[in-house]
């Protein structure tokens, strides 16, 4: 992948990576360029084309739709089928991008990573008796109970969002 300055945090990819990601041929990415209007959105500087990944699947999502949208003006099934295709490729598009950007992730990670979470849970919990009875052994009344109490559910609340990378809530 080509990371270029020329948006913020847009990545620049070559044609083959294009395709990849639209899941096109490279033919097909320069008739995008050449015989659509408007065109699928990139960069030449010399003999060099790259392509906006993000701006490119948005555009990619808007052409295939528009055919989508052609195509099912009829109510064969056939024009149906070809419009659901066309609108499938488009979230597929949007899809491989999230992918390419590392913004997603698998159901089998995200369970990993919540039965990692649920297993420190239970063991701050199963713990929490034998490491917190000095703290309550000898206090007065209630109230200084229920601060002790508040101290130690923060302390490993704290614990917790630092070993997973955990947001901390405001109460």
């Amino acid at each position: 992948m080509v990371k270029g300055s020329k948006a913020s945090d847009e990545v620049w990819v070559t044609r083959k990576e294009m395709g990849r990601l639209l899941g096109v041929t490279g033919v097909s990415i320069d008739n995008y360029r050449e015989k659509i209007a408007p065109p699928i959105p990139h960069d030449k500087s010399g003999t060099n084309t790259t392509y906006p990944s993000s701006a490119c699947v948005k555009w990619f999502v808007n052409y295939q739709l528009e055919l989508a949208a052609k195509r099912d003006t009829g109510s064969t099934k056939t024009s149906i089928s070809v419009g659901r295709l066309k609108a499938a490729q488009a979230g597929l598009a949007e899809l491989e991008l999230a992918r390419e950007k590392e913004i997603t992730v698998t159901i089998e990670e995200a369970g990993t990573r919540m039965n990692r979470i649920a297993e420190a849970f239970v063991e701050a919990l199963t713990s929490l008796p034998g490491k917190s009875a000095p703290d309550f052994v000898g206090l007065a009344d209630e109230i200084t109970a229920q601060v002790a109490l508040d101290q130690m559910t923060k302390k490993v609340r704290s614990e917790l969002v630092e070993l997973y990378g955990l947001e901390e809530k405001d109460d």
